[in-house]
């Protein structure tokens, strides 16, 4: 009560003072300097600012270019899975699109698989960490033949998987929608895979050796 009192008797001597010397030199302002800002006030300010720009975030998240949020969606899920992860491998494979793969009924043929190792899942985390940035429509260009997936397994047996095509540039995460690939993962995912001693641009089926 008594702080209250101080700062309201403060802030009235304030005012008194500066109807004085109005009325005494209009050109000075007077010998009681203006009170700084509390710094609660300052606080308020900036929380306010934080909850505004997330509260403008969260409500504008839906009217995103629908490429963009994918891309942003993509990323924090694969990290997510990443970051909880108890084994992560790569595989490449066949597709039913594949010439000589029209038998029914289809089965997938596994031409490599590789376990990664702690070093080959951070260079992994690396490869997919870019923020996304705003980019074209994501229309497909061509017809999604995946040859590879990386498949991210947690600690509570739930599986992550992220389907690749790098002839097309597509990408499709846990069997969802088919979308472009992000343009600088593009480079850094292809750099990956062929790190493994796979083959992100290859021929398949590919051809054997005699």
């Amino acid at each position: 009560m008594l702080i209250f009192r101080r700062k309201r008797d403060e802030w009235t001597g304030w005012i008194a003072q500066l109807v004085e010397q109005w009325t005494e030199n209009p050109r000075v302002t007077g010998s009681i300097p203006v009170p700084a800002t509390p710094l609660n006030l300052i606080m308020r300010l900036i929380k306010g600012l934080l909850l505004g720009g997330g509260l403008i975030l969260v409500l504008a998240y839906p009217f995103l270019p629908v490429p963009w949020a994918s891309d942003w969606w993509t990323r924090y899920t694969l990290l997510s899975a990443l970051d909880n992860s108890r084994s992560v491998q790569v595989v490449e494979h066949s597709n039913p699109h594949d010439p000589r793969s029209f038998e029914i009924p289809y089965q997938q043929v596994t031409y490599a698989k590789v376990v990664l190792s702690p070093a080959q899942i951070a260079s992994l985390r690396g490869a997919v960490s870019n923020f996304p940035e705003p980019r074209g429509t994501g229309v497909k260009k061509c017809s999604f033949v995946d040859h590879h997936s990386i498949e991210i397994t947690g600690q509570n047996s739930n599986v992550t998987t992220l389907n690749i095509c790098f002839h097309c540039g597509q990408l499709r995460l846990d069997q969802g929608n088919v979308y472009e690939m992000p343009a600088y993962w593009r480079s850094s995912l292809s750099d990956f895979v062929r790190s493994l001693g796979l083959h992100p641009n290859g021929l398949f089926p590919p051809e054997k050796k005699n």
